[in-house]
């Protein structure tokens, strides 16, 4: 039997610290965005980055602990599914955005925690962000 999946798990460092707001219900709702970044070579043999960045949305008491744990450069994993969703603007021009609402957020690092030098940030240990913690 075939069944439909939108699941999605990135790996990127945050780009800006989470911004909690309240719904009109009064559920709380957290945003940020996601950098991912892959190596690239160009056909002359230089090598770069090409960087993605991607709009996240966490609900609920997961987003409160997001908001005040998560800050700006923390390298985090998210789980969540991918929604488009439009919008109209001030002007009333009509946008399309695709987002990755959450269901969990598991922080891996803490450019903090790194206190050997010769030790990159992703040897820090794992930290959860998740209703479980």
């Amino acid at each position: 039997m075939y069944r439909d999946l939108n699941k999605v798990w990135l790996i990127g460092r945050l780009g800006q610290d989470p911004v909690l707001r309240s719904t009109r219900s009064g559920k709380k709702v957290a945003n940020f965005s996601l950098a991912t970044s892959r190596k690239t070579k160009a056909q002359d043999g230089t090598e770069g980055r090409e960087t993605s960045w991607h709009r996240i949305v966490v609900w609920g008491l997961e987003a409160e602990r997001c908001q005040s744990r998560l800050k700006k450069g923390h390298s985090v994993m998210v789980q969540g599914e991918v929604r488009p969703r439009s919008y109209k603007d001030e002007q009333g021009v009509e946008h399309q955005v695709t987002e990755i609402h959450s269901d969990d957020v598991y922080l891996i690092d803490r450019p903090s925690l790194v206190r050997n030098p010769d030790e990159s940030p992703g040897d820090a240990p794992v930290t959860e962000v998740s209703a479980a913690s």
